[in-house]
């Protein structure tokens, strides 16, 4: 078992859940999931799992 450190701009990280052997999500304060994937001892950031669009509401 290897122990690896990623320095991220998001939040720190609460948990993580390995969803297969090259996959994980990570989730911090910010409650908005994140993949990233594992390859030759290294993690690498894929994207927000979290796609919901903002609405702008006139004044309501």
């Amino acid at each position: 078992m290897t122990l690896v450190t990623v320095k991220t701009q998001f939040l720190p990280f609460l948990t993580c859940a390995w969803i297969s052997n090259s996959s994980l999500i990570a989730a911090g304060h910010d409650c908005c999931p994140m993949l990233y994937k594992y390859d030759s001892m290294k993690l690498t950031f894929v994207s927000k799992i979290d796609k919901s669009q903002k609405r702008e509401v006139d004044g309501f």
